[in-house]
C-alpha cells in the first residue's frame, strides 16, 4: 500500500509542485482519474506489458 500511495502522490499531486491544501472536489477527481488510469491503461512489465484489467481478462 505504501508504494501505491507513494506512486499516486508522485504521479499526480506532486507534479504541479503545489503541496498546499487542495479542495476536496479536486482531490476526489484526481483520485478517480488515477484509479481509472492505474487499472485500465497503465501497462506493467511483470504482466506482459498489459494493464491489470487486460491481464485479468486474458487469464479468464
Amino acid at each position: 500500500m505504501e508504494q501505491y500511495f507513494g506512486t499516486l502522490k508522485t504521479e499526480t499531486i506532486y507534479l504541479d509542485g503545489n503541496r498546499k491544501s487542495l479542495p476536496l472536489s479536486f482531490v476526489m477527481q484526481i483520485l478517480e482519474d488515477y484509479i481509472e488510469f492505474y487499472n485500465n491503461e497503465r501497462r506493467r512489465k511483470n504482466l506482459g506489458w498489459l494493464s491489470p484489467v487486460a491481464f485479468r481478462e486474458s487469464a479468464a
